[in-house]
């Protein structure tokens, strides 16, 4: 026992110690998860929103740009599977699946279609999407005005 003597003096903690430590760190962490995945949740949202205005722009700058007068440019949404799909000349070029907890619930566009013409601008005239989270029922609205064809975001519906 004389060799060891010196580690007698050593402090540390008890195994009681840290299992009464990682108690109280899981209660901490029981409360606080769920409203991070609220943030989250929220963010994928957004994300998504403004993803879909940028494909939108996208799509109105290509048919704008565009040499051939009888392009045929549009996008097709399908709310039932929470995704959207960017065309030329009926060939799709882009496919776009909505992030989890994002849910495309619906759009104003006759049949789910935005057909853009030549000029960039929305043929048929304008419209919405809504896009909402699952678990906070937050929603956001991709708006596309009829004349200006300018693409927006918000919070509140038009």
């Amino acid at each position: 026992m004389g060799k060891y003597k010196h580690l007698s003096n050593c402090r540390a903690f008890t195994l009681v110690e840290l299992v009464a430590v990682l108690a109280v760190m899981s209660i901490i962490l029981a409360v606080a998860l769920p409203k991070l995945n609220g943030h989250l949740g929220n963010a994928r949202l957004e994300t998504a929103a403004l993803q879909m205005a940028g494909d939108i722009r996208y799509l109105q700058q290509l048919a704008a740009t565009t040499e051939e007068e009888m392009s045929n440019y549009y996008l097709l949404f399908s709310p039932t599977e929470h995704k959207y799909r960017l065309f030329k000349n009926h060939q799709s070029f882009k496919t776009v699946t909505l992030p989890p907890g994002v849910n495309l619930e619906s759009t104003n566009f006759p049949n789910n279609r935005l057909n853009i013409s030549v000029k960039g601008l929305p043929s048929g005239g304008g419209g919405t999407v809504v896009l909402s989270n699952k678990d906070t029922q937050k929603h956001k609205y991709v708006v596309v005005a009829s004349i200006t064809g300018r693409v927006r975001v918000s919070e509140t519906p038009p």
